[in-house]
Order: C-alpha cells, then structure tokens, then sequence
C-alpha cells in the first residue's frame, strides 16, 4: 500500500514504526497495552515518558490512538520533518518537490533557501509527513 493510499491513522503508525521504532507493550497481568519506541533522549520507553504515567489501554487500537497524527497536528509534522532535514536534507527536498508538484522533473534548486522556504511554508502537515516518510524510509 503507498503513502498516498494509508488512511491518517495508518500513515501515523507507520511513520512512528519507522521514525521512532514504536511497538505494542502488553501487561501480563491484564492484557492492557501501552506503545513504547525511542520518543525523546530515552530509548525504548512510553510517550509519556514515564512507566509510572503510561497510558495503558484496553486494546492495541486504542494505544495507537496516543500517537500525535502527524497527517494533522502541524507541531508533530515539524517535528518529523525536522528529522528528515537533518538525515537527508537535499533528499528531503526533492520528495516535498516532488509531492506539491507530482514530477521529479522539476529542477531542485542546490542550497537555495528561498526554494526551500517556500517548499516548507506551503506544504501541508500530511505532505511534509509524508516527504519524511519517502526520506527516511529510504535510508535505511
């Protein structure tokens, strides 16, 4: 399934599987589950932050609700942004050019910040989570 086709819910997750190694956590003693990943300067540990203050939920579905959307929540779609820039900056680039204008054929100008600016000022949430994506993705 591409990028294009995921519903906001499906690309969040897969873009949290990717960018912050987020997973499924389960209690043993209820079943209830929690998603841990690497979020913030901790490895392998809640969005939250703290065992202590995890959200622990019902079911999976409910956990990956937690995750901020980053097809909408612009503050969320920076920060994966932000992380795309500075793995992949020119490569970042070319897939948002790509996205706003559907070609590869258009010449990505070399280190021009206005270019740049203006790909970022116009973009939407989910396209600059969506450039991310293609990015990092293709780091690997």
């Amino acid at each position: 399934m591409s990028v294009k086709d995921m519903t906001d819910q499906q690309f969040t997750r897969k873009l949290a599987e990717l960018i912050y190694n987020a997973r499924e956590c389960s209690r043993d003693t209820d079943s209830r589950v929690v998603i841990i990943g690497d979020f913030g300067t901790y490895n392998t540990h809640p969005l939250t932050g703290d065992w202590k203050k995890a959200k622990w939920r019902a079911t999976a579905e409910e956990a990956w609700t937690d995750i901020p959307n980053f097809s909408s929540d612009p503050a969320a779609s920076l920060e994966v942004q932000a992380k795309a820039l500075m793995t992949a900056g020119k490569e970042y680039t070319k897939c948002l050019t790509k996205i706003l204008t559907d070609s590869f054929e258009i010449e990505v100008p070399e280190n021009d910040p206005y270019w740049i600016a203006t790909l970022v000022l116009t973009a939407t949430p989910r396209q600059r989570a969506e450039a991310s994506y293609m990015t990092l993705s293709s780091q690997d």
